[in-house]
């Protein structure tokens, strides 16, 4: 018997499409379930269905988000709909009722709690596991662990925007969870969405727009040199023509009612220009939103308006900007007053569309272009389609918007065709010294089979099998249709075959005649190149490419002597006369795909290389005292607990007690003889978060006990960074000091300075949980804790 949809009382009025009653009814049945729908089409919904089933009978429920923002939101819409007594939160940052029935976490959470303390969940009967392709991420591993790792008990929800290889994904699934899962798959927009293209003050469709930037209507007559120089100075000089295109954008849509609308640029200095350039030519709101939105401004606090005034002033025009350099209370504010209608227009980076709900009716890409590692690239079709899936609000709108805004000095550089669907997902496990030791804390135990297994498990373990699967059978059904064609084709004068096939026919011979011929006539040009250089003050380099060329041409010479005799053939006067032996050349077709084939299959197993790298770190972590055999040392544990950057922060941690492996092994050295100050403990912290190499520093900058820690870890084979400038930032900030002021010690805007001392704060926090290590710094810890844990980093609800 089906399970019965009742929905609970929702704030949405909205009835539920068919794809999410499936979703519902098939996790109902005991299945897991992967839901995969377009951005905004209502995946949230079949979640909280779940979550009131599972109050009414009594079973755990966990809401697992890639972002601390998502989490916060969607703990906020669950005590709302559920009440504040049944729900919780864990993100790290904070801990909130942590033993409700309903708990809302991070991805990482949720993989660290399968891997390393799995009896927490087993009284959860559901796990939803939300934006589910962004295992393709840098982060995807936290995904892939989870999946691996979860209690066998549990069944999975996992939603996941549109991806091409859903199947491959689910296969997957299915083959790790080991049972079956239902895919549901949506590929309707709730709201239809229309793509448009805005030039010259003109706004061109799909259809369209190629043909006006391949021929350009009202070109001018072609300009002189000095007319070109003039243009360009005036151009400097005054408001560049992409902000003259935008503000004419904006105009359309404020006259064809197509806001509100968020404008997507991918640097912040823009976002921020493209706002305060805009807010001074439109006033968005009437006076009573005006006055709302002025004495909100007012109640913000005083930082926000020390660090952030120039926001400030654009808000009560009704034009916002919002990216992750902003203090979150700013961020805070912009999203509230946007969702509440009193900012029809918000600037913004991609941020602002990963999975934080905040649609419009509009959105536009100002530019299609983002810097990457290597220089900047163009936008891929799934950071476009997660972008534009916030066009087209469910029951309001009928109809969403995607405008691209062309940039009439590169025309060229703009698509002119719409994203139909994303790239597969083709996630890679990225290996962490941290990684490392979750897994010999959860499989150490049972051996290095049960590691070898997971890493077979992996996804592009998964997919490289099933790869290879796939091409042995083209192999072998390749080399069927040769066998066929041999049988069918068969030279006369040979009834096994063509004799190209094994040996040398006349076409073979003919083709390797005309390479040696052509060899030979390049390299006697070079000889008379050379004799030609003779008496020449290049003489001596003549020479030398003389006694070359005569080398070469006496072994290709001797080469084409020893040529045999071509064998009999009934198509040899056609090969002669410069025809081709159809059987021979479909023998070469055949042969050069078999030969592929092969090489592809030589291929090293991805599995294999994973496990390499294994060890390759075990062996340096072993070295360095971490590990030992399959087992973790106190001091290991220590860095596991650490979280990322946990290996290096353990490292410094004994450099400053003075202890080495003596003081590991478990002696108490005593808190007299830790000498850093608490603030300084919180900035090596901070410091030891280190993943861009453009903010790592040089050895000869560290401070000594960093230098010596570094060097250890170093010299056991270990690759570690630092940052001087982010342990600064942070020390600063424990030491007293406001956010404008330890944000500018690390040279970094506010808001990436409060999310580094919040990450900070996570590694303090996990280290004040392992007493094992360096016994006696527990208080010390606690202290940095609470001097970083404070004011804006600690507001994180």
């Amino acid at each position: 018997m089906k399970a019965e949809i009742r929905p609970f009382k929702s704030p949405s009025a909205i009835a539920p499409d068919a794809f999410q009653v499936k979703a519902v009814r098939a996790a109902m049945d005991g299945k897991d379930v992967l839901v995969v729908a377009p951005t905004g089409s209502g995946k949230t919904w079949i979640a909280e269905q779940i979550a009131a089933r599972s109050l009414e009978v009594g079973a755990g429920f966990v809401y697992a988000s890639p972002l601390k923002a998502l989490s916060n939101q969607k703990y906020r819409d669950f005590c709302r709909l559920f009440g504040e007594e049944n729900v919780g939160i864990i993100t790290g940052d904070v801990t909130v009722n942590g033993m409700a029935p309903l708990l809302v976490m991070t991805t990482e959470i949720l993989r660290n709690k399968c891997l390393c303390s799995p009896a927490d969940l087993d009284h959860v009967e559901w796990i939803t596991i939300d934006e589910f392709h962004l295992i393709d991420s840098d982060r995807g591993a936290a995904w892939e662990e989870s999946v691996i790792f979860a209690p066998g008990h549990i069944r999975l929800l996992c939603l996941s925007a549109t991806v091409p290889n859903y199947d491959e994904v689910a296969a997957w699934l299915s083959y790790v969870r080991n049972r079956r899962v239902e895919v549901i798959v949506e590929a309707r927009r709730p709201v239809p969405l229309s793509w448009k293209w805005f030039l010259k003050g003109r706004v061109f469709t799909e259809k369209t727009i190629g043909r006006e930037i391949e021929h350009p209507r009202g070109v001018k007559r072609r300009e002189g040199v000095g007319e070109v120089v003039k243009r360009k100075a005036k151009e400097a000089t005054s408001l560049s023509e992409p902000f003259r295109a935008l503000t004419a954008l904006i105009d359309h849509l404020i006259s064809t009612d197509r806001y509100p609308a968020l404008i997507f640029a991918f640097s912040r200095r823009l976002v921020e220009e493209m706002a305060e350039a805009t807010v001074y030519k439109f006033r968005l709101l009437d006076e009573d939103a005006r006055a709302f939105v002025t004495e909100y401004v007012d109640d913000l606090p005083q930082s926000v308006a020390d660090i952030h005034g120039n926001l400030l002033l654009c808000l009560p025009h009704g034009i916002g900007f919002h990216h992750a350099g902003l203090l979150p209370k700013a961020k805070a504010a912009v999203e509230e007053l946007f969702l509440r209608g009193y900012l029809p227009i918000v600037f913004c980076t991609e941020t602002f569309a990963m999975g934080v709900n905040f649609p419009a009716r509009t959105v536009v890409f100002a530019a299609t272009t983002k810097r990457g590692d290597e220089g900047y690239r163009p936008l891929t079709a799934r950071e476009m389609l997660q972008i534009s899936g916030r066009a087209g609000r469910r029951g309001i709108d009928t109809r969403g918007y995607a405008y691209i805004l062309v940039d009439p000095q590169y025309p060229e550089e703009v698509p002119v065709l719409a994203p139909k669907e994303p790239e597969p997902l083709a996630p890679e496990l990225v290996l962490t010294y941290e990684g490392v030791l979750r897994l010999i804390f959860r499989l150490g135990m049972a051996g290095e089979d049960a590691i070898k297994t997971y890493f077979r498990k992996g996804f592009s373990a998964y997919r490289m099998r099933e790869q290879l699967i796939s091409l042995t059978r083209e192999l072998e059904d390749l080399q069927r249709q040769r066998d066929v064609l041999l049988r069918a084709e068969g030279c006369p004068l040979r009834p096994e075959g063509c004799p190209g096939a094994e040996t040398e026919c006349a076409e073979k011979i003919m083709r390797k005649r005309r390479s040696l011929a052509t060899q030979i006539g390049q390299w006697e040009k070079q000889k008379r190149v050379a004799l030609g250089k003779m008496g020449t003050r290049r003489e001596r380099k003549a020479r030398v490419l003389l006694a070359l060329a005569e080398q070469r041409l006496s072994a290709l010479e001797h080469e084409l002597s020893e040529l045999p005799q071509p064998q009999p053939c009934p198509q040899g006067p056609k090969v002669l006369g410069g025809g081709r032996c159809p059987v021979f050349s479909a023998l070469a077709a055949f042969d050069k795909r078999i030969r592929r084939l092969r090489a592809k299959l030589g291929s090293v197993d991805v599995a294999e290389a994973i496990w390499h790298q294994f060890m390759r770190s075990r062996t340096a972590l072993e070295r360095a005292g971490f590990i030992d055999d399959l087992s973790l040392t106190p001091k290991g544990s220590f860095a596991l607990a650490c979280g990322p950057g946990g290996v290096l922060f353990a490292e410094i941690m004994a450099e400053i007690a003075g202890v080495g492996i003596v003081g590991i092994a478990g002696t108490d050295p005593g808190t007299d003889q830790y000498k850093a100050e608490p603030a300084e403990i919180a900035g090596y912290a901070a410091g030891s978060l280190c993943e861009d190499e453009e903010r790592s520093s040089p050895a000869r900058f560290l401070p000594l006990p960093v230098a010596k820690a570094v060097g250890s870890l170093r010299s056991n084979g270990l690759e570690v960074m630092y940052s001087v400038k982010d342990a600064l930032a942070v020390e600063t900030w424990a030491s007293g000091q406001d956010v404008l002021t330890a944000a500018s010690k690390g040279d970094m805007a506010p808001g990436d300075f409060v999310m580094l001392a919040r990450r900070a704060a996570e590694t303090l926090r996990g280290a004040g949980t392992e007493e094992r290590f360096l016994r006696g710094m527990t208080p010390v810890l606690a202290e940095a804790l609470r001097e970083v844990w404070r004011d804006e980093v600690a507001d994180v609800l």
